[in-house]
């Protein structure tokens, strides 16, 4: 598909704070967004360590690698995910520049009927650009 991103707005973001929240949810593709926003933009991570999800598996038919002889699949792993500062976080997840747990009565909401007033890993982030 295109990019729907026209030529003049390409880097009108650039100037903008910024932060990234995660939490233990934080898997995968978002892991390798907060990363490469840290390594190469110096944005602070605040939150919860991720879920640690940094391979990718695929799977393959075992009757199409031996020609019918058997049933069933092979699941491998074929790619792992590494940081720009060459950092694997597989199993170990990203650990946040700053650590700001969510309290026992706000992991009741879902996060997008969370109040603000109950975020305090929202409430960190804006308090970094209060200075």
């Amino acid at each position: 598909a295109p990019c729907s991103v026209l030529p003049e707005e390409v880097g009108m973001y650039r100037d903008l704070d910024m932060v990234v929240l995660c939490n233990e949810n934080t898997a995968s593709a978002a892991e390798v967004f907060a990363s490469s926003l840290r390594d190469h933009m110096q944005v602070p991570v605040i939150g919860a360590v991720t879920y640690g999800k940094g391979i990718m598996q695929r799977t393959f038919s075992l009757a199409s690698l031996t020609y019918g002889a058997y049933k069933g699949y092979i699941k491998m792993t074929v790619y792992a995910y590494v940081t720009e500062s060459g950092v694997t976080y597989h199993e170990v997840g990203i650990v946040p520049d700053r650590e700001v747990a969510l309290s026992e009565e706000a992991k009741q909401y879902s996060v997008y009927l969370l109040p603000e007033e109950l975020d305090d890993q929202l409430k960190a982030a804006l308090a970094t650009f209060e200075n």
